[in-house]
């Protein structure tokens, strides 16, 4: 071989590394970006699921308060 033939394998070899690698590069970005994505769709339910049963414990809270004073409004006053 002479030198003008290892010079072309490197610059093909360098080529092709160069291409699996900003395939590799891209792939890679592609499974972070799914990974974000479905993160954040966790979190958003699992913020929604929280605060609709913070919702219901108010509403079973404020029932509670309702029920007390209906009670409460019956007894005498001593007046």
């Amino acid at each position: 071989m002479d030198l003008k033939e290892i010079l072309g394998r490197i610059d093909k070899e360098s080529i092709v590394q160069q291409h699996n690698r900003s395939i590799f590069v891209k792939e890679c970005i592609r499974d972070e970006l799914v990974t974000f994505q479905s993160t954040q769709y966790h979190v958003s339910r699992w913020n929604q699921d929280w605060a609709g049963e913070r919702v219901k414990y108010a509403e079973m809270l404020a029932d509670n308060w309702r029920r007390l004073l209906d009670e409460l409004e019956g007894m005498p006053l001593g007046e």
